[in-house]
């Protein structure tokens, strides 16, 4: 089951952390697939994603020349990830190398350039999420 939380800081910063195993990483890499050939806003929960505190993260796509994941104004827990199809379709990539049957490890998925001030971390096999 791929899951979710919002931490302040986790290894140096406040980061989504996304963590699951091996087929949680194939099912997401076809969620940033899907969403670069056909961009629309989604929340995380309805491509399966289960969170573990309040968080709400809604995935959206890019307006602008920002993108990266920031707190909505006024609301704590809910966050935009703003995301172009480039960048969903390298997401694919770097979390599709973590599918592989028995590989753990994780990638940051950062906007390169643009990067807001939260970063997105997605873990497979690693138990310290």
């Amino acid at each position: 089951m791929l899951r979710y939380r919002y931490r302040d800081d986790y290894k140096g910063g406040p980061k989504i952390l996304l963590w699951g195993d091996n087929p949680d990483m194939g099912a997401l890499s076809a969620f940033f697939r899907q969403f670069a050939s056909a961009p629309r806003e989604v929340k995380l929960t309805e491509i399966g994603c289960t969170p573990v505190a309040n968080d709400i993260v809604i995935v959206t796509p890019q307006h602008g020349s920002h993108g990266g994941i920031f707190r909505v104004p006024g609301k704590e827990h809910t966050f935009r990830w703003e995301i172009d199809s480039t960048h969903a379709e390298q997401f694919a990539e770097m979390v599709e190398a973590l599918a592989v049957p028995s590989r753990s490890g994780h990638q940051y998925l950062e906007h390169l350039g643009d990067r807001g001030p939260i970063v997105v971390m997605v873990s497979c096999g690693e138990n310290d999420c």
